[in-house]
């Protein structure tokens, strides 16, 4: 699903958007408010978003890129995690 607005796109993540997620995931700033340690090797940052991908199509969680609707430009992502 495609949720899109004047300003933002939410689509779902995918393992080629892993580059667009390694400086968030990487950056102790960021990572401060996460439940881990930040990610310095980007083959693993690559593998937890291939990981996150499968968790979607196992219905396990969701996973959305954030990006400028007019640039398509990568701002985040968010998640829905846990799910029963």
């Amino acid at each position: 699903m495609i949720l899109e607005t004047e300003r933002l796109t939410l689509a779902p993540l995918t393992s080629t958007d892993a580059p667009h997620v390694y400086p968030f995931l990487s950056d102790p700033e960021v990572m401060a408010h996460w439940d881990q340690a930040p990610i310095e090797d980007p083959d693993e940052v690559k593998a937890c978003v291939v990981a996150q991908v499968a968790e979607m199509n196992e219905g396990k969680a969701h996973y959305w890129a954030v990006r400028q609707s007019n640039t398509g430009a990568f701002l985040g992502y968010c998640e829905l995690v846990d799910i029963d």
